[in-house]
């Protein structure tokens, strides 16, 4: 797994105020992912996470702009077939 910059933090890390905040983002993140065919190729499936904990998204503020990111893809997956 690679580190990510000392500005991420994990959701679960993160104040009230700013996990509020950090947590819609996350879910508008979320279901824009949700969109994206990750086998469109082979079934035309759509891919799930697997393991969406408040430790799996991480949080930063870069150029005043509150970005999110998933990580622990381990159990990703096609939808209907990942564990």
């Amino acid at each position: 797994m690679q580190d990510l910059r000392p500005e991420w933090s994990a959701l679960c890390d993160l104040d009230d105020v700013h996990r509020k905040q950090a947590h819609l983002a996350a879910m508008d993140t979320l279901a824009d992912a949700q969109t994206v065919l990750v086998f469109p190729n082979v079934s035309g499936g759509f891919g799930v996470h697997g393991d969406m904990r408040s430790n799996n998204i991480m949080a930063a503020v870069i150029d005043g702009v509150l970005k999110i990111c998933f990580v622990d893809f381990e159990w990703a997956g096609e939808e209907g077939g990942a564990r």
